[in-house]
């Protein structure tokens, strides 16, 4: 059973029905009430209070759901370290099986994420950890730090949008090394504010130790092209990583040119790497269209939004006419030439035009952009 909690009322009901409950959503929306469906069946999104939670978190233990529920989401809600204190509560209970905790864009300070990290300290079932769009800061980090030195049971940890200052997250980088479980991470616009060279670093050398990380999610971090060029020649020693997020980092032709050398190394191991709203260019793009030429791990690459005119997109459909193992190409939001192009002709639009009607479509490859003809010219558009 999922609930959106129109009521404190109606979700206490919901706990007294004969089947097993094993997932609770107190999902609200901008703070409004809204109508609304969620897989077909009537919702209505609304707010809850600190109360309502420490109420509801009682209504558990009081009715014994504790030992069949899975999932508890509590997001979009304005509630704060009131609430926090009742979920740590039920995070120790006896009997605990909770495997997802989303606790995404509420009121939780560093003094209720605390509360809540010493309880995670000692818990074992919990394998999904959403914290994300919470004011954290330094005292929240922290806490997290602290609570993965003891934790072996995470895999997956959302930190994204949380204020946390510099040294909360140097701590966490180092904590990050040697984790045994923690497959995916993502710390997107985590920090509050640092120059790249403080902190995109210890994420290298985190790469460089860590030997279990699947997914690792830097947008919006500032890494620039020094911090580029850092974290490539990390992941020449990491054999784990499969999905890098460097989406809006300020990268330009330098950290495009070390990123694609990673690409052409035989070391690369990354399945999905996205750089979109960045600046690479047109030399950004000639590097990477180089290296689509030999590299055979990436399955998804997401290039829009570079500032890439007719040499770099050329490059990289002239790359993509040799690669046969990426099925997943992002190019909107590059400056496409608007004069189209004739078919036949050379450029990138007939050159996108002759891959789609040919080799992507022979190899199944999913691209954002699609061509049109309108006059004898060939025009380019955004695929939806």
């Amino acid at each position: 059973v999922a609930m959106d909690a129109p009521q404190l009322s109606e979700a206490l009901n919901a706990l007294e029905i004969d089947t097993p409950l094993d997932a609770i959503a107190l999902a609200g929306k901008a703070g409004q009430t809204i109508w609304g469906t969620v897989d077909s069946r009537p919702a209505l999104y609304c707010t809850v209070t600190d109360r309502d939670i420490e109420a509801l978190v009682s209504a558990i233990q009081i009715q014994s759901i504790v030992p069949n529920l899975l999932v508890f989401e509590i997001s979009n809600q304005r509630v704060g370290d009131g609430a926090a204190k009742a979920i740590s509560e039920l995070l120790t209970e006896l009997g605990c099986v909770l495997e997802t905790l989303d606790l995404t864009c509420c009121e939780f300070t560093g003094v209720g994420v605390a509360m809540i990290c010493k309880a995670l300290a000692r818990n074992t079932t919990v394998r999904n950890l959403r914290l994300g769009w919470n004011n954290l800061g330094r005292e929240g980090g922290l806490a997290v730090v602290e609570m993965l030195q003891r934790n072996e049971s995470l895999e997956s940890l959302e930190l994204c949008n949380t204020s946390l200052d510099t040294a909360a997250i140097i701590h966490l980088y180092s904590v990050l090394r040697d984790q045994p479980k923690l497959l995916n991470v993502d710390l997107q616009k985590a920090i509050l504010t640092s120059r790249q060279e403080d902190t995109t670093k210890h994420a290298a050398q985190m790469l460089c130790c860590n030997k279990i990380m699947h997914t690792l999610n830097l947008s919006h971090s500032r890494v620039g092209d020094i911090g580029a060029d850092i974290l490539s020649k990390a992941l020449f020693r990491n054999a784990t990583l499969r999905v890098l997020c460097l989406a809006s980092n300020q990268i330009g032709v330098e950290g495009g040119q070390s990123l694609a050398l990673l690409l052409k190394s035989a070391e690369c191991s990354l399945f999905s790497l996205d750089i979109s709203n960045n600046r690479l260019g047109d030399e950004g793009g000639e590097a990477i269209g180089d290296a689509l030429t030999v590299n055979t791990t990436l399955r998804r690459l997401d290039l829009g939004t570079n500032r890439m005119e007719e040499t770099g997109l050329s490059a990289i459909t002239k790359g993509m006419s040799i690669n046969s193992t990426l099925r997943v190409l992002l190019l909107w939001g590059n400056n496409f030439p608007m004069e189209g192009a004739e078919p036949g002709s050379r450029g990138c639009i007939a050159a996108i035009d002759s891959l789609l009607k040919g080799r992507f479509a022979h190899l199944d490859v999913d691209v954002d952009v699609k061509t049109y003809e309108v006059d004898g010219v060939i025009q380019i558009a955004r695929n939806l």
